[in-house]
């Protein structure tokens, strides 16, 4: 029950997020860079998605909930960034201030997590070996450095010129600010990330080759491998987009990027080779973000068609209404149609049947 609601919450957040980050477009950054910034933070909604079906399925494996947490990061690092932006450009938004220093800690689990410690740990949630624990605590320690230098350097990532609420100042603030040359690992602990997956994936093809393992890991893994460098290759791509822009914003699609085919690849494996065992927790969760979505989409909607022809107060209880209104016959057919996605024909007895019988004709002819 602690784990469903953990991970209903999160999944609850991270469309609120994304909600909130299309809203910020929408009223202050509505051009190229605001847009697909949105769009990155609506496509990353596949993240969490995943982390919550796997760690509900195996709650002892870590690897649903580093996506989870990834996963929540993303559209809150990206709102974030969006609300301080309008603030810095002459907005007029309470507690810019914050909003500014949650656009620095929460992009390293929002962009490192999966890279640096997700992708040596996939799917088991151990590392390939023992003697990959150097490689664990290695990637431990970094993304440990980089939490200190966003929470105690004495100014802000986005915003140099800023002090940080939470910063130190004196020696502590110099030392937590020289955290931050750690980033430079990233790209080499994601590299062997990926490697650990390639020699996963070629352990459990010549095991089950051999019958000694489940094909079905396997074929997980083979899906996964091409994702794991695309991370690796995502993160170079960022040093070489820093070191010719000068600004980390431009390399933050390339580093999404990956962490979006993970998860897709993740998707994939669950519903074709059953990784996890998480299908039937992935359909439930699916359901649930769908609705979530509806009810969000109907609520905007409803507020901003009552609100040009009446007040608030009418308004926004309406679209309350509406939006409730609309969500009881749509979580039937969402339910309906992710069951068909996932298990085919499982609810439908007799389009089963009528499938096996034109397949038996068929193989008759």
């Amino acid at each position: 029950m602690v784990t469903a609601a953990i991970t209903r919450f999160a999944v609850t957040a991270a469309g609120l997020l994304a909600a909130v980050t299309v809203v910020l477009v929408a009223a202050y950054r509505l051009d190229p860079a605001g847009v697909g910034l949105a769009g990155l933070a609506i496509v990353s909604l596949s993240v969490p998605l995943v982390g919550a079906a796997a760690a509900r399925a195996q709650r002892r494996n870590p690897v649903g909930w580093l996506l989870l947490l990834a996963g929540v990061s993303i559209p809150l690092a990206v709102a974030a960034y969006l609300y301080a932006h309008a603030a810095d450009t002459g907005a007029a938004l309470p507690a810019a201030r914050w909003a500014e220093w949650l656009d620095a800690w929460p992009w390293t689990p929002a962009l490192a997590l999966v890279p640096v410690l997700g992708l040596l740990l996939f799917p088991t949630g151990r590392p390939p070996s023992r003697g990959w624990r150097v490689v664990l605590w290695a990637a431990i320690a970094v993304l440990a450095a980089q939490l200190l230098n966003e929470l105690l350097a004495p100014h802000l990532l986005d915003f140099p010129d800023r002090p940080n609420p939470t910063g130190l100042s004196g020696a502590a603030g110099s030392a937590a600010g020289a955290l931050g040359a750690t980033i430079v690992a990233i790209p080499i602990l994601a590299t062997a990330g990926a490697w650990s997956l390639q020699l996963r994936s070629k352990r459990a093809a010549r095991a089950a080759g051999g019958g000694a393992a489940d094909p079905a890991l396997a074929g997980a893994l083979r899906l996964a491998v091409p994702a794991g460098w695309l991370i690796a290759a995502s993160w170079w791509g960022c040093g070489v987009v820093i070191a010719t822009t000068g600004n980390s914003n431009d390399a933050l699609p390339a580093e999404l990027l990956g962490i979006v085919a993970l998860a897709a690849a993740a998707w994939a494996a669950i519903y074709r080779y059953r990784l996890f065992d998480a299908r039937q927790v992935l359909s439930r969760t699916l359901v649930y973000a769908g609705l979530i979505a509806c009810v969000l989409a109907v609520y905007f909607a409803v507020a901003a068609v009552a609100g040009t022809m009446a007040r608030d107060a009418v308004s926004q209880p309406a679209a309350v209404i509406v939006a409730v209104a609309v969500a009881l016959p749509v979580q039937g057919a969402l339910r309906h149609w992710v069951t068909r996605l996932l298990y085919g024909d499982r609810d439908d007895p007799y389009a089963a049947l009528m499938r096996l019988g034109r397949r038996l004709e068929d193989a008759a002819e």
